[in-house]
């Protein structure tokens, strides 16, 4: 092979490289859109039912935030490790 050749693939090795990368980020973003709308539908729902009742609170909302946050971080570090 020539060293043309050699230095074209190399080149497409790392192009791929770079766009499974970029595509493993975009779904990472995705995956977190999607747990933080269901937690803020899960906040409305509690805030329309539970709330008339004295049963949440703010720090409730706020653990729920927490535990949505951990959620994405370990989706993103599985999905970015891979």
């Amino acid at each position: 092979m020539s060293v043309k050749t050699e230095m074209l693939e190399k080149q497409q090795k790392q192009i791929l490289l770079r766009e499974k990368r970029q595509q493993k980020i975009r779904e990472c973003t995705l995956y977190g859109i999607v747990i933080y709308l269901v937690y803020f539908a899960v906040c409305l729902v509690e805030k329309n039912y539970f709330w008339e009742w004295g049963v949440m609170s703010n720090a409730t909302a706020m653990a729920q935030f927490l535990v949505a946050t951990a959620a994405v971080v370990f989706v993103c570090a599985r999905k970015l490790n891979k």
